[in-house]
C-alpha cells in the first residue's frame, strides 16, 4: 500500500524536514503578500527612503526620489516612543501574607530578574521594540541560551517572523518560523557537518533583476518551531499528548532537528494597537498613511506654486531698448531703456488656505495618536506656566496613552514569565546557574536554585520605576512636593538627586542611609549581626531598625534573626543613653569627716585587732 504523503512539515521524516517548510513559506509569501507590502510601506514612510525591499539584495538598492519634506509619521512615533518607552516597568513577586520564607524568595526573584534584565540589557533593546511597534505594528523579543549558557535576547525584525495568518486568526499561532539571511561561511562554522548543503543553497533573489555577483554568498536560513500538544493523563497531571518540533533548515538541508517539550514559542511581541482578528497589530505608520499622502500632495502643490509664481519676474515692452546683462545683483547699477520702463511682478502667491490645511492634518495627526505639539516640539504651551499646571498635562496626556502603557508593563511581565520558564529548563542541565543583581553592598549572586518557587505559589504584577519625573527640573520639583507633605526628609531626598554632578555631595550625605539599609539587609537575609556605633547616626537608625523589626515580626522571620533586632536596638539604646552611677561616698575622703573621728567612729562600732589577738569569740 502506498505510503500517505506528508504535506505538515512537523511530520516530515528525519533530514527531509527543509523540503516542507521552504515549500510552505513559498505558500505563505504568495498567500501573506500583502503584509510584507505594508511593512515596505511602513519602513518608506518612516526612514523617509525608496527602499526596493527588506530582504538580502533588495535593501541596498534605493531611489532618491520624492522624499517626504515634513514627515509626520516619523515625529509621531519618536515622540510615543520616548512618552512611553522611557518607562522601564519593574516586575514584582506577591507571596500569602505572614509567609517570611516566601516573602524573602520573591524579593530574591524580584532581584533575579532584575539581574537578568540588566545582563541582557533588555530595557535598552525594548526601546527598538516599541518603536518598531509604531513602525510596522509589533516589536518582537527572541530569548535563546547564548555561548555563555546564560539566558539572552535579541531584537527581531518583523519581517523576518512567518506565521501561518489563517492558523493565528485568533492570535494563537501553533507554529512559527524565524527566516534570516546569513552569509555562508558564518551558518557554515555554525553546523560544520552540513557545508556541502549550505554552499549548494542561495537566495530567493536568484533569477530576479535584484541578483548580483555578491548575491550567492547569503543563504536563507530558517528556524522553525512547532508547540506540542499539551493535555491531562488520567491521574489529572498535565502530560505532552502530542511532541513538537524545532528544526534548522536550509534551502537544500536540514541542520537541526529535534524535539521541542515547552508550551511557549521563545519570542515575547509588544503590538501598538492589537486588531479584532488576527495575530499581527495595527501601527502608528499605518494610522496616519492617509493624513501623510495628504499632507504630501498639499506640500508639492506648495512646492510648485513657489518654482512657478514664487520667484519674480521682469517685464519688458517689445521693442525696447534694454541690454539683458544689465539686469543684474549688482548694488547701484544702472539700467538704460527706452520706450515703458521694465517692470517686475511676482505672477501669483501661494494660497493661505494650503498651509492652513497643512497645519490642521500636521495637528490632527497628533490628535489621533493621542499625542500634543508640545511633547513632539518640546515647548510649552501657552497658559502653562507652573510646575503642577505642567503636571496636570502630562498626567492627561499619560491617561490617553493609559491602555498601550498597560500593554508595555505587560509586556515586560510576560518577558519576566519567560525567563522564569526559561530557568526552570536551563536548570536541569545546569542546576548552580546564577545571576548577579544589585544589593545594597553592592553585586550580589543570586541563585535559581535558591529563588524557584511553584507558579500557584505567587502573583506577579508589574509596576513603573520612574514615580518621578525624568527632567532635572521636574525631578526636583516633584521631590519639593513630596518633602513639603513629610512623606520625605532631607537624607531620603538626597537618596533620589542621583544626578552625576551631586554624586560627590549626595553620596555622603546618603551613606548613613545606606549604612543602618544593609544592617537590616544581613540580618533578614544572612543573620549577619553588626553591632550599632556612636559615630552611626542612631537619632536616625533607631526608629528604622524598629519599624523593620516591627515589619518583618509580622512575616513570621525567625525568631533567632528577631533577636539580632532586638539586640541591634537594646546596644543602640545604651549608647544614646548610656547608664548613670551613683556617686559612693568615702568617709575618708577630705573634707566629709575627719581622719581621726572617721578611726574613733570605726572603732566604736568594731574594735581594731591588734598584732597576734585572737577575737573574743574565738
Amino acid at each position: 500500500m502506498k505510503e500517505k504523503q506528508k504535506s505538515f512539515w512537523w511530520e516530515a521524516d528525519k533530514g527531509k524536514v527543509h523540503e516542507l517548510v521552504f515549500n510552505s513559506l513559498k505558500h505563505w509569501d504568495y498567500k501573506q503578500s500583502q503584509r510584507s507590502e505594508e511593512n515596505l510601506r511602513n519602513f518608506r514612510l518612516y526612514g523617509n527612503s525608496e527602499v526596493l525591499g527588506l530582504r538580502a539584495g533588495e535593501f541596498q538598492k534605493i531611489r532618491s526620489l520624492n522624499k517626504l519634506t515634513l514627515n509626520i509619521v516619523q515625529s509621531a512615533i519618536d515622540t510615543a516612543t520616548a512618552r512611553i518607552a522611557k518607562n522601564r516597568p519593574k516586575p514584582t513577586f506577591l507571596t500569602e501574607d505572614g509567609l517570611w520564607e516566601m516573602g524573602t524568595k520573591a524579593r530574591n526573584l524580584e532581584k533575579y530578574i532584575s539581574g537578568s534584565f540588566y545582563q541582557m540589557d533588555i530595557y535598552n533593546k525594548g526601546i527598538d521594540i516599541f518603536r518598531d511597534a509604531g513602525v510596522f505594528g509589533d516589536g518582537i523579543l527572541h530569548f535563546f541560551i547564548n555561548n555563555k549558557n546564560q539566558i539572552d535576547c535579541e531584537r527581531v525584525f518583523p519581517e523576518e517572523i512567518v506565521v501561518d495568518e489563517d492558523e493565528a486568526i485568533y492570535g494563537e499561532p501553533r507554529q512559527m518560523h524565524r527566516v534570516k539571511f546569513l552569509t555562508k561561511d558564518v551558518v557554515s562554522s555554525m553546523f560544520p557537518k552540513h557545508k556541502i548543503a549550505i554552499h549548494s543553497s542561495s537566495t530567493d533573489a536568484e533569477g530576479s533583476f535584484l541578483y548580483d555577483q555578491f548575491t550567492p554568498d547569503i543563504i536563507k536560513v530558517v528556524e522553525s518551531w512547532r508547540l506540542p500538544i499539551m493535555g491531562m493523563d488520567k491521574n489529572g497531571k498535565e502530560t505532552i499528548l502530542e511532541k513538537g518540533r524545532h528544526c534548522i533548515s536550509v534551502q537544500h538541508g536540514t541542520m537541526l532537528d529535534e524535539e521541542y517539550d515547552v508550551d511557549y514559542f521563545p519570542f515575547e511581541k509588544f503590538g501598538w494597537a492589537p486588531r479584532l482578528l488576527g495575530y499581527w497589530a495595527q501601527g502608528i505608520s499605518e494610522q496616519l498613511t492617509g493624513i501623510q499622502i495628504e499632507m504630501n500632495k498639499i506640500l508639492k502643490t506648495i512646492q510648485l506654486s513657489l518654482h512657478l509664481g514664487g520667484v519674480p519676474k521682469i517685464f519688458l515692452e517689445h521693442g525696447s531698448e534694454v541690454v539683458e546683462t544689465q539686469l543684474n545683483n549688482e548694488v547701484g547699477s544702472l539700467i538704460y531703456f527706452s520706450g515703458t520702463m521694465p517692470e517686475s511682478r511676482q505672477l501669483m502667491n501661494v494660497p493661505p488656505e494650503l498651509f492652513l490645511q497643512l497645519d490642521k492634518l500636521y495637528a490632527r495627526a497628533y490628535e489621533i495618536i493621542g499625542l500634543s505639539q508640545m511633547s513632539a516640539t518640546s515647548k510649552k504651551e501657552p497658559g502653562l506656566d507652573s510646575g503642577k499646571a505642567l503636571r496636570t498635562f502630562h498626567d492627561i496626556e499619560s491617561e490617553r496613552f493609559s491602555v498601550v502603557s498597560q500593554r508595555w508593563e505587560d509586556f515586560y511581565m510576560r518577558c519576566s514569565k519567560k525567563v522564569i520558564k526559561m530557568s526552570k529548563q536551563q536548570a536541569k542541565d545546569n542546576p548552580k546557574m546564577a545571576v548577579k543583581a544589585l544589593g545594597q553592598n553592592g553585586l550580589r549572586l543570586i541563585k535559581w536554585e535558591d529563588v524557584h518557587m511553584d507558579d500557584d505559589s505567587y502573583i506577579m504584577k508589574v509596576y513603573p520605576t520612574n514615580l518621578l519625573q525624568d527632567t532635572p527640573s521636574g525631578k526636583l520639583a516633584d521631590i519639593q512636593d513630596l518633602m513639603s507633605i513629610n512623606f520625605l526628609n532631607k537624607r531620603q531626598a538626597y537618596s533620589l538627586l542621583d544626578y552625576p554632578d551631586l554624586k560627590a555631595v549626595t553620596q555622603l550625605e546618603t551613606a548613613i542611609v545606606n549604612d543602618i539599609n544593609a544592617t537590616i539587609e544581613d540580618i533578614v537575609d544572612e543573620g549577619k549581626y553588626s553591632a550599632p556605633e556612636e559615630i552611626q547616626d542612631l537619632e536616625y537608625a533607631l526608629p528604622v531598625m524598629q519599624s523593620a523589626y516591627l515589619r518583618y515580626k509580622r512575616m513570621n522571620l525567625p525568631e533567632e534573626k528577631l533577636e539580632l533586632f532586638i539586640r541591634w536596638i537594646d546596644d543602640a539604646i545604651l549608647i544614646i543613653n548610656p547608664p548613670v552611677e551613683e556617686p559612693t561616698i568615702d568617709p575618708l575622703e577630705e573634707g566629709v569627716v575627719p581622719e581621726e573621728e572617721a578611726l574613733d567612729q570605726l572603732s566604736e562600732v568594731a574594735p581594731i585587732p591588734t598584732e597576734g589577738a585572737l577575737p573574743e569569740s574565738l
